[in-house]
């Protein structure tokens, strides 16, 4: 996470002024600081440090995944589930 004290304090997406902006890995644009993920979002990343992505690429990345589910191995969880509870009661 690139924090940055500039002389113009804007963030790119809300556009207010901030005492603190920090820049995109993945585009290095300068957004706000904020959890309210409306700028950008922060993650954990390796060596305690926080990996920060802008909202466009955020939007950008979601579009691109794609959520395979495998139903066979679905099933079997749902009958060790079901099992689990039998062997409780």
């Amino acid at each position: 996470m690139e924090v940055s004290k500039t002389i113009n304090n804007t963030c790119d997406f809300c556009n207010e002024k901030q005492p603190f902006l920090v820049e995109c890995r993945n585009c290095d644009k300068g957004f706000c600081y904020s959890y309210s993920e409306k700028c950008g979002i922060h993650f954990d990343h390796i060596n305690n440090s926080v990996y920060s992505i802008c909202k466009n690429c955020v939007d950008g990345i979601s579009k691109k995944i794609i959520i395979s589910v495998d139903y066979s191995k679905l099933e079997c969880l749902k009958k060790k589930i079901k099992l689990r509870k039998m062997v409780k009661n």
